[in-house]
């Protein structure tokens, strides 16, 4: 279980983790390396409400973060490879196989989220996008997109260097709040991303300042225990790790209820395992549980 592990983590660090118990605090369920007061406190509530993305420092606590990384010793990632984005992922089935109890976080998330946006967010219906932990190498980054779900939640799980990830609320609130309507259609996403480039291309100075104001991003350093949850039509992109680094993100994708994603639609989280956490590190770096 999560709450019994002593040792080496993944990360080669010196670690002796605690028993965690849930407990109830004002009516919610405190799951296990979850810190409630934290993620509940009302200045996050008004964060997300007033921007559609909030940040949480130590949501979540290292004994927890460095538990499901001890899992993942062993285990073999997909590698995607695509251009501007490289990074390697386990999720869906796959994943809970090797840790059962990462069920848990997902749905104490997904539960903090519901909470604090005063909206129903369930797990998506493909388990394989609904849940996946990804790993960006050294000089790996992701190119800036959008997801096809309408909420996004990601915990950090390790300390990075570089990596950094920037998201850009500001300009899908322009056209409201609601998620499934206009805001999502191909050519409002097109139109977006052609004003940010002229924008910002512009010698205009007022141009320029509705670039800073509308397309500036929250840019969030990895950092272990790090939540972030934000609307999943947001533009958002990851910069470079740097070298000798690797980035570890759990992403938990929520959606609507009756909102279904199909199997059969293409998406980086299908293809073959490829690699484990031992290819990536130097030789005489013990990463074994």
């Amino acid at each position: 279980m999560l709450g019994q592990v002593t040792g080496k983590s993944t990360l080669g660090l010196d670690i002796e983790m605690s028993e965690t118990t849930q407990r109830v605090t004002a009516g919610k369920v405190a799951h296990a390396f979850l810190r409630t007061e934290a993620l509940y406190a009302p200045e996050v509530r008004r964060q997300f409400k007033r921007r559609r993305i909030v940040v949480v420092p130590q949501g979540v606590s290292t004994e927890g973060c460095d538990a499901v990384l001890r899992s993942l010793s062993s285990t073999k990632f997909i590698v995607v490879e695509e251009p501007q984005t490289r990074f390697y992922t386990k999720n869906g089935d796959a994943l809970i196989e090797i840790c059962p109890e990462i069920t848990e976080v997902e749905s104490g998330l997904l539960e903090w989220i519901n909470d604090i946006s005063e909206t129903t967010w369930l797990p998506r219906d493909n388990r394989a996008i609904g849940i996946s932990l990804n790993v960006t190498p050294p000089g790996g980054k992701f190119v800036t997109h959008h997801d096809r779900h309408a909420i996004t939640v990601i915990l950090y799980l390790n300390d990075a260097d570089g990596g950094a990830l920037n998201v850009y609320p500001a300009f899908p609130m322009a056209f409201g709040r609601e998620l499934h309507g206009p805001i999502g259609s191909p050519w409002v996403r097109y139109s977006r991303r052609i004003a940010i480039r002229r924008l910002k291309a512009s010698r205009n100075p007022l141009a320029k300042a509705a670039h800073r104001v509308l397309f500036r991003p929250v840019r969030i350093s990895p950092r272990a225990g790090t939540v972030v949850a934000f609307t999943g039509l947001s533009d958002h992109g990851v910069d470079p790790v740097a070298p000798g680094s690797l980035r570890f993100a759990l992403v938990v994708a929520g959606d609507r209820p009756g909102v279904s994603f199909k199997e059969g639609q293409k998406y980086y989280g299908y293809g073959q395992e490829e690699i484990t956490l031992k290819d990536l590190y130097p030789a005489d770096q013990n990463v074994a549980a």
